[in-house]
């Protein structure tokens, strides 16, 4: 068989390989809604943050006191009957320091959470881990205030990407100043012993005293956001096989980057069929039907997360992961 015999060689496009058409997109193939939840989610913080602090849009009185539109308490929950503000709470920030964090968290996290799973469980851990947040918060709660933001579903997210990655390495800067290096299970403990320490603080010393960092924040709404996002990553058992992202990366690099030679001639015939793939500065060869089943394997991961593999194909990505990490 002739390299232009083969399949990946042959182009749709009349015009002949590497002349392509551009393909009319709808509205939601090239819209918002084609960049991802996280993105979608960020714009919709900002776009509220926005209406209501810049444009003053979005205000209501009540509990004696204005609040902005969308929040949630006992109050309007138990006496008004609002249960949707258990949801739109989370669009809605206090303050630009605190949309600025929860944003950080959700995007950078976000990203990569959505890559091991679809995007239909990522949607799911990030609005439960909101709504058990409020639920929890309101349950331990004295003081029938306002609660406002995304915290609890960011905390989602951190624990569910270390129930799946848990030893995968961040370069992280703590405090915006401190930059350290740490697994991501070590990173996502100390949050959540932090946050059960200054739940513990906040409600020993009670009212009329203001600590820092510890009054005035719904610790109980980010524990109960990290419980729901461990809850929903070990009920349903998502996430697939335990492949860490550095690994994954490096086997799509070598896909996107193009450093393989399938075949080349020799007098016109065909004396190699090997891969040959450059990591790390090391040269290894696979057979050529390695590389023809896992790619595909790899961009199916990309679109539909992890979950979408079936147990055969996470088997075959496991062996292959656990072939290379040998050599390397």
């Amino acid at each position: 068989m002739g390299i232009g015999d083969r399949d990946y060689m042959r182009s749709k496009d009349q015009a002949g390989v590497g002349w392509s058409r551009v393909k009319k997109e709808g509205f939601f193939q090239r819209g918002l809604l084609s960049r991802g939840p996280v993105v979608l989610i960020c714009v919709i913080c900002i776009c509220v943050f926005i209406s209501q602090y810049v444009f003053r849009f979005g205000w209501v009185t009540g509990m004696g006191q204005e609040y902005p539109l969308g929040a949630t308490s006992k109050w309007l929950l138990l006496k008004e009957g609002k249960i949707w503000t258990l949801v739109t709470y989370i669009f809605v920030h206090g303050d630009f320091y605190h949309i600025l964090f929860n944003l950080i968290l959700i995007w950078f996290l976000g990203r990569i959470l959505v890559q091991l799973i679809s995007n239909k469980h990522f949607v799911s851990i990030f609005l439960l881990s909101g709504i058990l947040g409020a639920l929890l918060h309101i349950l331990t709660t004295n003081i029938d205030a306002p609660l406002v933001g995304a915290s609890a579903g960011g905390f989602g997210i951190l624990i569910a990407t270390a129930a799946i990655i848990p030893n995968q390495v961040f370069n992280v800067l703590l405090f915006f100043v401190i930059p350290i290096r740490c697994r991501i299970k070590y990173l996502a403990l100390g949050f959540v012993y932090v946050e059960i320490a200054f739940f513990l603080i906040d409600r020993s010393v009670g009212q009329g005293v203001n600590i820092p960092m510890v009054s005035g924040v719904a610790h109980a709404a980010h524990l109960g956001g990290a419980l729901a996002g461990w809850l929903y990553i070990r009920s349903f058992n998502i996430g697939g096989v335990r492949v860490s992202l550095g690994f994954l990366k490096k086997m799509r690099g070598k896909a996107e980057k193009k450093s393989l030679k399938r075949n080349f001639k020799r007098k016109g015939k065909v004396v190699s069929a090997k891969v040959v793939t450059e990591v790390d500065g090391k040269v290894f060869e696979s057979d050529e039907f390695t590389v023809d089943i896992i790619n595909p394997l790899l961009e199916k991961i990309s679109q539909n997360g992890m979950s979408s593999l079936t147990r055969e194909e996470q088997q075959t990505l496991e062996k292959y992961s656990k072939e290379i990490s040998g050599k390397l």
